[in-house]
């Protein structure tokens, strides 16, 4: 009997951030499907009676914090409780995210979470990954593979940057930060 879970989570929500790694690691161990389903928030607020942050009260505000800061140390997840880039329109990274899962779950689920650690941890807006081009870490290689979705034409270069990676992988060096390299004219 197959297990599939049904993942509702907000990509610029820091609660689905601190629960993140450790969902996609209890899916991963009972060997269950993903259906990866990120949602506006926002729109959630709206029909729910739910308030944006800056509306609500500065008790209710001052209490997030509290409950950030507690739920951080509890689960020992670096939390920057106060980005520079909050609050951020969650259709931008919804929407890499829905296209990374036509490559799959796990693509989907690598990129959701290292966008979110780039908010919540690194301090970066989503902005930051649509200027800079793509390099081998986690979120390098789940952007890669959104390349190959957005730009078929530049498949073959997503491929020969993920073979370097296998091959640096094996030979035990770890490779570092690599850069896409340039398009070829073709």
């Amino acid at each position: 009997m197959s297990k599939t879970i049904d993942y509702f989570f907000a990509v610029g929500s820091p609660f689905a951030y601190l629960g993140h790694d450790r969902f996609v690691a209890i899916a991963s161990k009972h060997a269950a499907d993903v259906n990866v389903k990120p949602i506006d928030i926002g729109k959630v607020f709206a029909v729910s009676g739910g308030l944006p942050l800056k509306q609500r009260s500065p008790q209710r505000q001052a209490y997030r914090l509290r409950e950030l800061a507690r739920w951080s140390a509890f689960l020992n997840r670096p939390l920057n409780p106060r980005p520079r880039h909050f609050p951020v329109a969650g259709d931008l990274p919804a929407r890499w995210t829905i296209a990374a899962a036509e490559q799959g779950a796990g693509v989907a689920l690598t990129l959701a979470g290292a966008l979110m650690r780039a908010l919540w941890a690194e301090d970066r807006d989503w902005i930051y990954y649509r200027k800079r081009k793509p390099n081998i870490t986690s979120l390098g290689t789940a952007l890669f593979q959104m390349q190959a979705i957005v730009q078929p034409e530049k498949q073959h270069i997503v491929e020969q940057e993920l073979e370097i990676k296998e091959d640096e992988d094996e030979e035990g060096d770890k490779g570092g930060k690599r850069k896409l390299p340039p398009p070829s004219e073709t």
